[in-house]
């Protein structure tokens, strides 16, 4: 089976790690190209432009985030044989969400044929594309894990992504409830982690504070703006300190953290 895969890189500390395990698969025939410097929405939009120029010349296309690595060397097989054997055309599986630890969605296997048709969609740019089969969904994540070894800047940035999703300020008949379950779910997976000795993981409650609070641009997560707040709260100790304290009081009880997620995605 010929694979294109197409990996999203923004500076993720797995990019090696994770175009390593791309590397090591076998049974699979494997051309691989990186995407960086883009926004979230053009990368993706260039992605699915790729694949669907090239379509002719391979059976799947495969796409790889940075941060997400491939579990053994017949990761990418195991995913090709379950859609084979499902004559399906999609197949979505969970991740092992690192940070959080639990399993989120996910990778995705698409068939050839599959086409992308253009979205405005600015927060959630991963949109599907029209199908000529079934989806196959595996709840298990037992082929790819999401960010093993995020940088401190990684974690800020996911903790602001997070709940830039969780709320969807703004978005008025287009929220999804369903989004917002889910991260607000990884939110909370992640205060636990923390709670439970993981320190670094105050990156990621401090920027989903400052989303709840209002305090980060709604416009994107890697953004100069949000950058730039990194780096001076990561210069400055004492401000530091002082956001840590916050983001640990903010999220130190889950019941609380939903009844506040509850209230923002409703009046936001």
């Amino acid at each position: 089976m010929r694979v294109l895969t197409g990996v999203l890189f923004s500076n993720e500390a797995e990019f090696f790690e994770s175009t390593n395990s791309l590397k090591r698969q076998c049974g699979v025939s494997i051309e691989s190209f990186v995407l960086s410097g883009l926004s979230n929405k053009k990368a993706h939009d260039e992605l699915y432009a790729a694949f669907m120029a090239r379509a002719s010349e391979f059976d799947y296309f495969f796409k790889l985030d940075a941060d997400m690595t491939l579990r053994s060397e017949d990761s990418l097989k195991s995913l090709i044989d379950i859609a084979n054997r499902k004559g399906a055309a999609h197949v979505l599986s969970y991740v092992y969400d690192v940070p959080s630890g639990i399993a989120i969605p996910g990778v995705q296997l698409f068939r050839s044929d599959s086409r992308w048709e253009g979205s405005e969609e600015q927060l959630n740019v991963d949109y599907p594309p029209r199908l000529t089969g079934e989806s196959v969904l595996i709840v298990d994540p037992i082929f790819v894990d999401h960010m093993s070894s995020p940088s401190t800047y990684q974690l800020f940035r996911y903790g602001i992504h997070k709940a830039l999703k969780a709320i969807q300020h703004g978005r008025g008949a287009k929220k999804s409830i369903n989004k917002g379950l889910l991260h607000s779910a990884i939110i909370n997976g992640m205060a636990r982690n923390y709670f439970s000795g993981r320190a670094e993981l105050v990156w990621a409650l401090i920027g989903a504070r400052l989303v709840f609070e209002g305090g980060v641009p709604g416009d994107g997560y890697h953004s100069e703006e949000v950058q730039s707040l990194f780096r001076r709260i990561e210069s400055e100790q004492p401000l530091f300190q002082e956001l840590s304290g916050d983001a640990a009081r903010f999220f130190s009880n889950e019941v609380q953290n939903w009844f506040r997620w509850i209230g923002k995605f409703q009046t936001t």
